[in-house]
């Protein structure tokens, strides 16, 4: 397994969805390289418990599961697209801490110790995040903060 879900259970679940020209309009070829992005994305998190076999490739199954759980599949699919709409993870920390913006005289406020904890770490939007904060360990307590 190199990614997780599949490229077909992920046209299946957008099926189902609405505002899914992302991956209905992606190439298979481009599919398959959100769905690899986004697995990392999601095995760069700390979540509870261990993996099935340590010497596994992904951070799921873990526990006594022998299977990746449905949830982190359907994140896995809501990480894709967004990466094939263009969401891009570098930038979305700072977005994340984006207090105001003006237009005239180009005005830009940063709150770094408020950043929305799913953007700080890579993840595209609360439905996402909603999926996987069951599995994280201890996510209210991930909130990231500048040392100056």
């Amino acid at each position: 397994m190199t990614y997780y879900g599949t490229e077909s259970d992920g046209t299946i679940y957008f099926s189902e969805r609405l505002g899914s020209d992302a991956w209905t309009d992606a190439s298979s070829t481009d599919r398959v390289k959100a769905l690899k992005q986004s697995t990392r994305i999601i095995d760069n998190m700390k979540f509870v418990g261990l993996k099935l076999d340590e010497d596994q490739e992904h951070q799921f199954p873990r526990g006594d599961d022998e299977t990746v759980p449905e949830d982190i599949e359907f994140a896995t699919y809501e990480i894709a697209i967004a990466l094939l709409d263009g969401f891009d993870p570098n930038s979305a920390v700072e977005d994340a801490v984006v207090t105001s913006e003006a237009f005239s005289d180009v005005k830009v406020t940063y709150d770094r110790n408020n950043a929305m904890i799913w953007k700080s770490v890579g993840i595209p939007n609360i439905t996402a995040w909603n999926y996987l904060s069951k599995y994280i360990l201890n996510p209210g307590a991930m909130k990231l903060s500048r040392v100056s």
